[in-house]
Parts: structure tokens; C-alpha cells; sequence
């Protein structure tokens, strides 16, 4: 019979969650003035999506904030295009639209209606797409796109390229330094990460997971409850850590497990939260640089290690799904891309 990780080894998810190290490594080698493309000149960034690439957008604004010093904020992809009176001000806005595929109707909408307020910028792994088309400027990422339905590679390549456009445009060769670290620190952590993943997914004890992340981690956060959704079809949820004592712990149970997106600058109060929910009776889970469940390599800043906290969530996700004998290549009632069938305008 063959071993959790053999039997998923071949899908589609596994591999390109593998792929990460050298797919980072590629789109950190990207030429600085495309990349930089994300970055502001004098305008407003909104970034947007749908689905993960929402969550996407959500991590994104905030560290765009942080290393860039602009205005900059996350819209979903069908407020721009419906609701566009909601999202632009006077200022002129830089709409970046992010789309593994490209094809996403709200995408592809939201990017049109963003026109007459600025310049659109599309992040994709789809170079010949329709986003990529009615954008102004594009950031392609071929080498990093998913054939699978979930989106794994594709998301944190993007991330990494717009972290990388903004250290570029904001010449912090700090910053850069730490991102193109990036790729041997994942290489390093894949196995003992598959060792966490498989003890935590063989865990029987547990039925529903919530996730906590701090700032630009709580878009990460999202996306870790998603990815476990759509493989397992697990009851999730993702909360800013502090907020879930107002109200949302009232759900806890001895049958609750608590994966804490552990931030250094943030440590404290986080850990008095994961002290809480055990006393309540909840398993915890943290991901964090030195002694975690799941360790992550020391050497970085809050900023840069961001994109470190998925692959080991993606590779939690797929061993949940094995140990439910589900296929992460065929998650229920999904699709690679969403078209919706009619044109979506305000």
C-alpha cells in the first residue's frame, strides 16, 4: 500500500507545490522595470481579484503599504467593476489586477471599469489573456501558472512579484536581499514541513479549523483556510487573531484546531491568544521562525517571510485530502477558472 505522500506524489497539486524553490526563482530574476510595474507614480494602488487571488490582493496591499509608504488598499474584483463609486477617489488609482488564468470575468471587468481612473496593471501567469489584453501593463508569470484547479504556485509567485516590484521601486536592497533567499528557504523546508503536515492531517481529534494571521498575514490566513475548504470541504474560517475573542470563539470546541501565522513583531499577544483557545480546549497549530509545529528558516524579516507561510499550509491541505482518500486534483464541484456568463458591468 502506498505511503500518504506516495499516493498524491504524481497529482498535478503536489508537484507544483514542489516546484515552488525554482519557480521563485525564476520570477525573482524577472527584469526590476517589469516588476516594478506595480509600484505607484504618484497614484493610489487598489489591488484586486477574486477568490485566492482576493486574498492575494489582501496580502499584497498591505505589504505594498509597508514598503512602499502609499496609499494602497484590497478591493474584490466584482465591487471594482459594480461598485465603482465605492472604490475610486479623485486620486488617480494604479489598479492591479491579479488572475492565474487571466479569463476571470470579474477580473477582466474590474480592470475595464478601472480605466478612466488610471493606469491597470494585470499580474498573471496567462501572458496571452484577456486581462492581459485590456491592461495597460502586464507582469507575466508562464513559468509559475497551475494546471491544477486550486491555485498553489500560481499565488505565491505573484505575491513574490509584486514584493519584489515594490522593493525594486523603492530600491531597498535589504529587502531584495532577504526575497532572493526566498527559493533555498523553501527548498530547505519542504521535507520537515511534509513530516508537520502528514502528523497534523493524520490527526483525527479535529473536525474544524480556524486560521489567524497579523497585517499582510491574514490575507495568507485566508488563503490557508481556502486551500483546506476546497480540498477536504473541512468547515474553515480565517480571523485577524485579536478579533477572534469578540465573538467568533464562542464556536470552539474540543474539536477545533487553531493554526496561528505566527508574526515576531506581533508574538506576544498571538501567543497569549493559542494559550486561550487550549484552555478551551482547542489543538494549536504555529507556524513560525525557530521552535513551531512547522518551522520556518530564521534570517528574515516579518516583510519578506510572508510568502513562506503557504507551501506548508498547501502541503497540509493535500495531506488532509489523502488521509480523506480525496483527490487534490478533483476538489468538488470546482473549476480551473470562472467565467460567469454574461458580461459583468456596473
Amino acid at each position: 500500500m502506498p505511503t500518504l505522500w506516495e499516493s498524491v506524489a504524481q497529482s498535478l497539486t503536489m508537484r507544483e507545490i514542489m516546484n515552488q524553490p525554482a519557480s521563485w526563482a525564476a520570477t525573482l530574476e524577472l527584469d526590476a522595470a517589469t516588476l516594478a510595474a506595480v509600484a505607484p507614480e504618484e497614484e493610489e494602488l487598489v489591488f484586486t481579484g477574486c477568490g485566492s487571488s482576493y486574498y492575494l490582493a489582501r496580502a499584497a496591499a498591505s505589504l505594498a503599504r509597508e514598503a512602499l509608504g502609499a496609499p494602497a488598499i484590497a478591493v474584490p474584483a466584482s465591487d471594482v467593476a459594480l461598485a465603482a463609486r465605492q472604490v475610486f477617489t479623485r486620486r488617480r488609482t494604479r489598479l492591479v489586477a491579479f488572475s492565474r488564468s487571466g479569463e476571470t470575468s470579474e477580473t477582466v471587468a474590474a480592470c475595464r471599469a478601472a480605466g478612466a481612473h488610471g493606469t491597470t496593471v494585470a499580474v498573471t501567469c496567462a501572458a496571452d489573456s484577456a486581462l492581459s489584453a485590456v491592461a495597460d501593463r502586464s507582469v507575466n508569470l508562464p513559468h509559475a501558472g497551475d494546471e491544477s484547479v486550486v491555485m498553489t504556485q500560481s499565488f505565491t509567485n505573484m505575491l513574490l512579484a509584486v514584493m519584489a516590484g515594490c522593493a525594486h521601486a523603492a530600491g531597498d536592497a535589504d529587502r531584495l536581499a532577504e526575497l532572493r533567499m526566498l527559493p533555498d528557504s523553501v527548498r530547505a523546508g519542504l521535507q520537515k514541513w511534509q513530516i508537520a503536515a502528514e502528523a497534523t492531517a493524520r490527526d483525527e481529534s479535529w473536525s474544524q479549523a480556524f486560521f489567524f494571521g497579523t497585517g499582510a498575514y491574514y490575507g495568507l490566513a485566508c488563503e490557508a483556510s481556502l486551500k483546506l475548504k476546497e480540498m477536504t470541504q473541512a468547515v474553515t474560517e480565517a480571523y485577524h487573531p485579536l478579533e477572534f475573542r469578540h465573538g467568533p470563539q464562542s464556536v470552539l470546541t474540543d474539536r477545533t484546531l487553531c493554526v496561528l501565522l505566527r508574526r515576531e513583531e506581533s508574538g506576544g499577544p498571538e501567543d497569549e491568544l493559542m494559550a486561550h483557545v487550549r484552555e478551551r480546549g482547542a489543538r494549536t497549530v504555529t507556524l513560525a521562525p525557530g521552535q513551531a509545529d512547522f518551522q520556518l528558516e530564521s534570517g528574515f524579516g516579518d516583510w519578506a517571510r510572508a510568502p513562506l507561510y503557504l507551501p506548508p499550509l498547501q502541503l497540509f491541505a493535500v495531506a488532509r485530502t489523502a488521509v480523506a482518500g480525496l483527490d487534490p486534483d478533483r476538489p468538488r464541484g470546482l473549476t480551473r477558472v470562472v467565467r460567469l456568463p454574461g458580461e459583468v458591468h456596473g
